[in-house]
């Protein structure tokens, strides 16, 4: 606007604006949010300042502690190549299906699309070692 002329209105607050905010000290003096019991089974603890959520929190006590074995790490890269059938055995892609397969007979070409077998036992075994939880 320009001096003299009509002055723009005035827009309306928000209503959230009119309302006082808590401060931080308000906040953590109010009392705690009732826990139910779920949340009490998984350890949930209260908002803070910090933390606005509740998040469950660990128990204090470790893995070894509470008599449980210890955690297996997967090996990513079998992970990826190998599958776990249901009767035990491994399987996987056979390979040479990428490129150059011009020259090459249908039929071998076709055989490499279904999985191979792992019969090796000694890979076998590696392989149980390296998918814990396959």
């Amino acid at each position: 606007s320009f001096p003299g002329g009509p002055t723009p209105p005035q827009r309306a607050a928000p209503a959230c604006a009119l309302l006082p905010r808590p401060s931080a000290l308000a906040l953590l003096q109010q009392p705690p949010p009732p826990i139910d019991a779920s949340a009490r089974r998984w350890n949930i603890t209260r908002p803070s300042r910090w933390h606005p959520k509740t998040y469950p929190v660990p128990s204090g006590r470790s893995r070894r502690a509470r008599g449980l074995p210890k955690k297996l790490k997967t090996n990513r890269a079998a992970a990826q190549r190998f599958k776990l059938r249901g009767d035990g055995t491994f399987t996987h892609k056979a390979a040479g299906k990428a490129h150059l397969q011009a020259g090459e007979r249908r039929r071998a070409t076709l055989a490499k699309k279904a999985p191979r077998v792992v019969t090796h036992k000694g890979l076998a075994k590696k392989l149980r070692r390296l998918l814990p939880y396959a």
